[in-house]
C-alpha cells in the first residue's frame, strides 16, 4: 500500500501494492474491501491482477543460491522442471477471492510441495508401469515410497521457483475459468439454459522453472526421476490437470563427463577382458603399469580394472609372484 501526501497536506492512500511486496500476505491480507454480491467478481480479478504483478524480493536469488551450496553437501541429486503452460496450485486452499494458491511462507513465491511430487510419481508408477513390482504394496513401490508403517529410501523436497525464470520474469498470472451455469452446478434444480450468465472467475496461475530435489542410493533416485519426468509431462501436477495445466518438462541432470583417466582406464578394461589366457603371462605386467598410470580414474573403475587383472591371472594360472601383483589384492580388498 502506497501512502502520498496532497497539496492539502492530506494524507491520501493508494490500494496497490508495492512491486517489492510480499505476494503470499498481499494475496491472503491485502484486498481492497469486503466485496458486495455486486462487485464481488471484478474486486476478486483486480486483487489478482494486483498479486500477479508483484515481483520477486531481491533477497530470493541469494536465498536460491545458499539453498543449492547446502543440497550439494548432502549429496542430493538436482534437476529442472519447466512448465509447458500454466501451473494451478492450491486453488482449493482458503482465499479470500474463493480460489487458494500455494506460495513460499516467508518470500511469497511460488512453491510445489514435496508430498505433492512423491504422490504423483507413486501413483504414476502404481497405474501406469507395466512391470507388477511397481504396483501398490509390492516390492519395487515400497522399496521406493514406503508404507504407512515404513519410510521410502528416496526423500523428496519440495520444489522452489527458480528465480526469474516466469514468462516475461514474473511467476505469477492471471487466468479465468467460466461458469456458464451457476444455479445449476450449484445444484438449485435448475437446467442449463442458453440465456443464464455466464460468471468469469478469475484466479492466479504459474509459469517458470522450478528446481527438483531428490536424495537417496542412486539407483531409485534415479528411477523416481524416470518415473516423475513421464508423470509431468502426460499428467501433470496441481489443479485443472484435465484442462491441460500442470504440464510440466523435466530435465534430467546430464551425467559428468568422464575424465581422461576414466577413458583410459574403459579402455584398458575392455582389452584385458578380450585378452586371451594364452597371453595373460607376457602382458599382465604392462596391464599393471598401465593402471598406475591413470591415479585420477574414478575409485570404481580402478577397483574393477584391478579386479579384472586378479581375474586373469588365476584363469592363466599366473605363475610369477610378485610385489604388484599383491598390491592389486590388496587394493581390491581395500575398496
Amino acid at each position: 500500500m502506497t501512502v502520498s501526501s496532497s497539496p492539502s497536506r492530506r494524507m491520501v492512500c493508494s490500494w496497490q501494492p508495492e512491486s517489492a511486496s510480499h505476494a503470499g500476505l498481499w494475496f491472503d491480507r491485502g484486498i481492497e474491501q469486503i466485496p458486495s454480491s455486486s462487485s464481488k467478481d471484478q474486486l476478486f480479478a483486480k486483487h489478482a491482477k494486483d498479486v500477479a504483478a508483484i515481483s520477486e524480493p531481491l533477497i530470493y536469488a541469494s536465498f536460491m543460491e545458499r539453498w543449492k551450496q547446502q543440497l550439494d553437501q548432502h549429496g542430493t541429486t538436482l534437476a529442472t522442471a519447466q512448465t509447458l503452460g500454466r501451473l494451478a496450485l492450491g486453488l482449493g486452499g482458503a482465499s479470500v477471492i474463493e480460489t487458494g494458491l500455494r506460495l513460499h511462507h516467508t518470500y511469497g513465491t511460488p512453491i510445489i510441495p514435496g508430498s505433492a511430487l512423491k504422490g504423483l510419481t507413486a501413483s504414476f508408477a502404481h497405474r501406469r508401469i507395466e512391470d507388477p513390482q511397481w504396483m501398490l504394496g509390492n516390492a519395487a513401490h515400497t522399496t521406493l515410497f514406503g508404507t504407512t508403517d515404513q519410510s521410502g529410501c528416496v526423500t523428496f523436497f519440495d520444489a522452489l521457483y527458480i528465480p526469474g525464470s516466469g514468462h516475461q520474469q514474473h511467476a505469477l498470472h492471471t487466468d479465468v475459468v467460466t461458469v456458464h451455469h451457476p444455479k445449476y452446478y450449484r445444484g438449485e434444480q435448475e437446467p442449463p439454459a442458453d440465456w443464464d450468465s455466464p460468471i468469469p472467475v478469475s484466479f492466479l496461475t504459474i509459469t517458470g522453472q522450478f528446481l527438483i530435489v531428490l536424495a537417496g542410493p542412486k539407483t531409485w533416485v534415479d528411477a523416481a526421476f524416470s518415473i516423475l519426468k513421464l508423470a509431468l509431462e502426460h499428467e501433470g501436477i496441481g489443479a485443472k490437470t484435465n484442462a491441460g495445466y500442470g504440464r510440466m518438462e523435466l530435465k534430467l541432470p546430464e551425467p559428468p563427463k568422464p575424465s581422461v583417466d576414466d577413458l583410459e582406464a574403459q579402455r584398458i578394461l575392455t582389452e584385458l577382458q578380450g585378452l586371451a589366457i594364452k597371453d595373460v603371462n607376457p602382458r599382465l605386467n604392462s596391464y599393471y603399469k598401465r593402471w598406475k598410470e591413470i591415479p585420477n580414474a574414478s575409485l570404481k573403475l580402478r577397483h574393477d580394472l584391478a579386479q579384472a587383472m586378479i581375474d586373469k591371472a588365476k584363469s592363466a594360472k599366473y605363475s610369477k609372484a610378485s610385489a604388484w601383483f599383491e598390491e592389486l589384492r590388496a587394493f581390491v580388498k581395500e575398496h
